[in-house]
């Protein structure tokens, strides 16, 4: 099962798949091709792999989180630079991002091309500023930034695709209610209950907000019948 909407991406291409995103205004976004990480994490492990999340909001023009992925790139490449890890630009981009299966895109390449120019300046003290900011703190904003103001919704099964005719709405946050965002989304891509896949499951995502616990699973005629008898039950916290 692919989810089929009418959005496009800024390159133009239509926003289709088995795994999307929303955001608290029901905007609609192609999937983050990552894990997710702890809301919020101990551990520095915790974060391994953050580089994806960091290309996907840079990708997407997320602007509410601009200056801490700039200082996330600044605090890399200084890092790289003290310890002779990136004599050239290209391996500042590779040694940034561990772009082994995937492109970095042009923003985020362009914020390493300028921390890194402003590193190897040796007329410029920015550099010993760079190196003073805390990686791992700032790690630990970028993650929890997108588990509070994202939710992933997958076709077919909730951690993978698997050809059933379902859908999962994956909460990462705290306190905030997805309820309007879930049932806009819903009359948008589906328009009707009768269009609507036959299983609905919402629940806490367990990977960034233990235990899991199931809000709502059913179908959509479920979902919809207390709004239809004016009796909203259902918060999706």
């Amino acid at each position: 099962m692919k989810i089929l909407t009418d959005k496009k991406n800024r390159n133009g291409i239509p926003i289709c798949g088995e795994c999307l995103m929303l955001d608290r205004e029901g905007t609609i976004y192609e999937c983050i091709d990552s894990k997710y990480h702890p809301n919020p994490g101990n551990e520095r492990n915790d974060y391994s792999g953050i580089e994806r999340t960091i290309d996907w909001l840079y990708r997407n023009h997320i602007r509410s989180i601009q200056n801490c992925l700039d200082q996330w790139v600044a605090a890399s490449v200084a890092f790289l630079v003290e310890f002779g890890a990136a004599p050239s630009l290209k391996e500042a981009v590779f040694y940034t991002m561990y772009p082994d299966s995937y492109t970095p895109c042009d923003a985020v390449v362009s914020a390493i091309k300028r921390a890194y120019e402003e590193c190897i300046d040796a007329e410029n003290d920015i550099f010993w500023e760079y190196l003073e900011y805390d990686e791992s703190a700032i790690d630990k904003v970028i993650a929890t930034f997108l588990n509070e103001n994202f939710l992933r919704v997958r076709a077919g099964g909730k951690y993978k695709p698997q050809g059933t005719n379902s859908l999962y709405f994956r909460i990462s946050s705290h306190g905030y209610d997805w309820y309007d965002v879930i049932m806009n989304f819903m009359r948008d891509i589906f328009g009707i209950p009768e269009n609507m896949p036959e299983y609905i499951w919402i629940g806490h995502d367990k990977e960034t907000n233990p235990p899991e616990v199931v809000l709502f699973e059913g179908t959509p005629f479920d979902l919809f019948r207390s709004e239809r008898y004016g009796n909203r039950s259902h918060k999706y916290v």
